[in-house]
């Protein structure tokens, strides 16, 4: 089955009533939620949800009319651009889901908000022809690509486009002034010669300057690589580099120690053992209710999950032992299976090589299970 994540970002972030009824909205839709991280200073909110294409189209609908109905662009104030109070709409296509599959799906999104909601849509990155940069549109003086010339008085318009997995982050630079943060982020760019896949902005916050960044190639450039080079710039401007943060999820296999509990992978999973727990806990016997307690009493530690190799080894070894469980307990493939072995996939391609030698036995029948086409019962 396709599946698909996406990575919504709203213009509020301090509301806590309005926040939440942003992330019903796209949970009602049917998506399934694994994260909503909102930001005061930016007054900013990014969710992530997966499903399938269907899924996902319905939950963006829903999660925009919520966005329009709650939201007032005239009464924003925050530190990040914005074009609308449903800014930015991501499409992430996820493990075999294929380029054509979440391109018709962008397609269908723009069409769906523009002709239920009147929002106007400006398509970006992989959606657009010209492969057109946020920042492009940002800057005005463009017209929709659906709808306007003018936009909706008071929602604005929505970016929306497709893209490979990327991670937003952001490190402080303690009392730095935004002169310095500029001087830094400027030779962190890729597009001035910087680091590979690196884009990067500075905002003045509280306590110093915000370089926030968008990382655009993990393997070249993950988090972790990143903050090391924003350490020696800072040694060498004499700027005190604070505290770093990790906005909405990251990929097991970009992630360092500071950010267990925020994979994607252990996100999917755990949501996927809450819908599948709930699903074999319908069928009304007491041998179900046992299988789903045992699935639901695995959710909040996946969610918890860390990237060192141990922990994602047996992770993995979890989620694919979870997926046979629902087939054994008569739950038809879908959405539920489909994200189980995504994250599976997730965690394996993050276990480095060396870990290999010791663990390879384990590591065969991950491979064997990842491989088929289906995981029947045991």
């Amino acid at each position: 089955m396709p599946l698909v994540e996406t990575i919504p970002n709203l213009s509020e972030g301090r509301d806590t009533r309005i926040v939440d009824l942003l992330a019903t909205s796209i949970r009602q839709g049917g998506c399934h939620l694994l994260d909503s991280d909102p930001d005061r200073d930016h007054n900013r909110t990014v969710l992530t949800a997966a499903g399938s294409p269907a899924t996902i189209r319905t939950g963006i609908v829903s999660l925009a009319a919520q966005a329009i109905e709650s939201l007032d662009l005239r009464r924003h104030h925050g530190l990040h651009p914005r074009v609308g109070v449903l800014d930015v709409i991501p499409l992430v296509p996820l493990d075999r889901t294929s380029d054509s599959e979440v391109a018709d799906l962008a397609d269908e999104i723009g069409e769906a908000l523009w002709r239920e909601l009147k929002l106007p849509v400006f398509y970006y990155g992989l959606a657009s022809p010209s492969h057109r940069r946020l920042a492009d549109i940002r800057r005005g003086g463009l017209r929709p690509d659906l709808g306007g010339p003018a936009l909706h008085p008071t929602a604005g318009a929505t970016c929306l486009g497709w893209r490979r997995p990327m991670v937003a982050y952001n490190i402080l630079l303690r009392d730095a002034s935004l002169e310095q943060g500029q001087a830094i982020v400027t030779r962190l760019r890729e597009a001035n010669g910087g680091m590979a896949g690196v884009d990067a902005l500075a905002f003045p916050t509280a306590g110093g300057t915000q370089v926030s960044m968008n990382l655009r190639d993990l393997r070249a450039s993950p988090p972790e690589a990143v903050r090391a080079e924003v350490l020696r710039l800072g040694l060498e401007l004499g700027v005190a580099v604070g505290m770093d943060q990790l906005v909405g999820l990251c990929p097991a296999h970009a992630a360092s120690p500071r950010m267990t509990g925020r994979l994607l992978e252990g996100r999917l999973a755990a949501e996927a053992l809450r819908r599948g727990g709930v699903l074999v806990r319908a069928v009304d016997d007491e041998e179900h209710h046992r299988v789903a307690s045992a699935l639901l009493a695995l959710a909040a530690p996946m969610s918890a999950l860390g990237p060192t190799p141990d922990e994602l080894l047996y992770a993995g070894e979890l989620m694919l032992g979870a997926e046979r469980t629902l087939m054994a307990a008569g739950i038809e493939p879908g959405e539920v299976h489909a994200m189980l072995r995504v994250a599976a996939a997730g965690v394996r391609v993050a276990i480095p090589e060396p870990n290999q030698s010791r663990t390879a036995k384990r590591l065969a029948a991950l491979d064997n299970w990842l491989d088929s086409e289906t995981s029947g019962p045991v």
